[in-house]
């Protein structure tokens, strides 16, 4: 054999041993009830998951363990103060299981998880991921009430619809309803750890603090039965909220809760007129913790969307806007206080389906400067 077989052999022999040394296993893109750092977990014990990042074919997970924490620093010091897994012999990195004490409403929790292979080598911590809760029962809603521009008469109401033009209902149904806006003004005099804010507007709204809208969630929250359930949404707010005054606001529509008797529609019906409800909770450094919640403090008033229906768009008197009234140092004298309202009756539930987004928007003029074979005759 020559020298430079024996250098050949020499090098694979190294080669296939460093590869063995440095083959590694690493858990990655870590989930919590399928999803990325979800906010608005509800469930008592929710679903953890990762993928497995492996160096080399045939590397396998043999064992787990997760730490979840209630910050990250005291995750980080390797004090998992609200759960520890121990070590769990198990391929499994899915749907796993959440086997810790009861969890908090509005509680931020953090998470990392460390796997071995089938030789008993293990990785490294994986990076931080995090979920929060919901509001976890229905008594904590009390103090938040449904609020309303106006209140739909029970005699008025038609649920859960009609597949049809409606004609033979009599007064039902033919009242345009008010879209309103709804404002309240609130002071944050100490240092905030985290806030978040838990919303919900029959049929959909847009919420706003100091004058920005919170999320790009569009038609918000899902449609239900609304006698039976009403979804909520879930927001972090902590970078939004400000020393001094803060003006958390909404704007809410129609939707699927009140289609009344006019343009085109597949159906109608009246749940009631528009309304609205939420909870902020503020926690702040010093460990003490506050609510703005919705109640008849706030104040109200007919947005310029004059018309709204889910099937027939809706009308927009410019004339009516009341320009920065979602801003500090607006004059809301001539608001009216808004009204309790008892609400749909549904229980309040976390929404879990994916928002929907605007995703891109196209300038009507621009699109027919581009594409002038499409454009309308003039005559």
């Amino acid at each position: 054999m020559t020298f430079f077989l024996y250098k050949r052999l020499l090098i694979l022999c190294f080669c296939l041993i460093s590869t063995n040394l440095f083959a590694t296993l690493r858990p990655v893109n870590l989930t919590c009830e399928f999803k990325k750092n979800p906010l608005g977990i509800e469930a008592a014990q929710p679903r953890f998951g990762w993928w497995i990042d492996a160096s080399q074919p045939g590397m396998r997970q043999s064992v787990y363990q997760v730490q979840i924490a209630s910050s990250i620093q005291k995750l980080t010091q390797g004090h998992a103060n609200i759960w520890e897994s121990g070590k769990v012999s198990s391929g499994q990195n899915s749907s796993v299981l959440y086997a810790g004490a009861s969890l908090q409403s509005a509680q931020k929790y953090f998470w990392r998880i460390r796997i071995w292979d089938q030789s008993g080598k293990v990785s490294q911590w994986s990076d931080v991921a995090e979920f929060g809760t919901g509001i976890l029962t229905q008594k904590e809603w009390d103090n938040a009430h449904w609020i309303a521009f106006e209140v739909l008469p029970d005699s008025l109401k038609y649920i859960p619809g009609y597949h049809g033009k409606g004609d033979e209902l009599g007064n039902k149904l033919l009242k345009r309803a008010i879209n309103p806006y709804f404002k309240k003004s609130f002071f944050i005099q100490k240092p905030i750890a985290n806030a978040s804010v838990f919303v919900s507007g029959m049929e959909q709204y847009e919420l706003y603090l100091n004058g920005k809208k919170v999320s790009r969630d569009f038609l918000t929250p899902g449609w239900t039965n609304y006698e039976k359930r009403c979804l909520y949404n879930t927001y972090d707010v902590t970078k939004q909220l400000q020393h001094g005054e803060n003006i958390v606001s909404s704007l809410v529509g129609t939707g699927f809760f009140y289609i009344n008797r006019e343009r085109y529609r597949k159906f109608v019906g009246a749940f009631g007129y528009p309304m609205f409800r939420l909870i902020l909770r503020i926690r702040y450094t010093d460990g003490t913790t506050r609510e703005v919640v919705t109640d008849e403090s706030w104040k109200t008033a007919a947005s310029p969307i004059r018309y709204s229906g889910i099937y027939g768009g809706e009308d927009y008197d410019a004339r009516l806007e009341q320009s920065g009234w979602n801003k500090k140092g607006f004059n809301d004298a001539k608001w009216e206080n808004a009204i309790l309202t008892a609400g749909p009756g549904g229980k309040m539930a976390a929404q879990v389906e994916l928002p929907l987004r605007v995703m891109d928007t196209v300038f009507v003029a621009e699109y027919f400067s581009k594409n002038k074979s499409l454009c309308l005759p003039t005559e």
